[in-house]
């Protein structure tokens, strides 16, 4: 049972884009009449205003915004400090708010396999909130593994975090792991001890798991290892 659960959740965290269907600029220009993309604006740029992608190459991808709206099939670039997405229609940059989009994915030509973006809103924590912007969803399961980055600039003698755009001296990109249970979510830390009272009654099983595979909480592929195991123990 548990083999054929783990067969199953590797083929769920493969997906493609078979179903896809472009939406190309002269529909958007269509619907944009009928209030269908009012959200959607052209990006106007600033000389002086740097870009924080979360990737810096055009990913060829999905959205879906405002609960029901979707485009389709579209090249995307998310920036992580503007929050809005761009999207590239025709020979036009067009951008959306992060606070419209409720999710994303762009396909990985070498993987064939499509990356998924959440909002992080409507998640809780203990004594916390939640981080801004989106989770990356790194094993999608009973109990999910996320991701956030975020961008964090040093300037001269002080660092600060980043909510705006500013010129910078140095850059650094942050990504910190989660633990999500339903809309409860937990902060991974990178010493596996802190993390095991999550695991409840498995922990020792993940623990022997992960010191006979050499696994580690600081890695992602090593953290996709660790819960789609767990996973296939509860």
């Amino acid at each position: 049972m548990r083999s054929l659960l783990l067969l199953l959740l590797v083929c769920l965290s493969v997906s493609g884009f078979s179903q896809v269907v472009t939406a190309d600029r002269s529909v958007l220009d269509k619907r944009t009449g009928a209030g269908m993309y009012t959200e959607i604006k052209p990006k106007l740029e600033n000389p002086n205003a740097r870009a924080y992608y979360m990737e810096q190459q055009w990913q060829l991808g999905n959205i879906e915004y405002e609960g029901e709206k979707i485009i389709s099939n579209q090249p995307l670039k998310y920036d992580i400090v503007r929050q809005w997405m761009e999207i590239k229609m025709d020979d036009e940059i067009m951008v959306l708010p992060a606070r419209t989009i409720d999710s994303f994915e762009w396909f990985n030509n070498t993987t064939s396999t499509a990356t998924k973006f959440i909002k992080t809103r409507g998640f809780e924590m203990d004594g916390d909130i939640p981080p801004v912007g989106f989770f990356e969803v790194l094993f999608d399961g009973e109990v999910q593994l996320l991701s956030h980055k975020s961008v964090q600039i040093f300037h001269a003698n002080s660092s600060v975090s980043v909510s705006g755009s500013h010129r910078s001296h140095n850059i650094v990109y942050l990504e910190h792991y989660y633990l999500a249970k339903g809309n409860k979510l937990y902060k991974l830390h990178k010493k596996r001890k802190h993390n095991l009272y999550l695991f409840g009654d498995k922990q020792d099983q993940v623990v022997r798991f992960a010191r006979k595979k050499g696994l580690l909480f600081s890695r992602r592929a090593d953290l996709q290892q660790i819960f789609l195991y767990y996973n296939s123990l509860i």
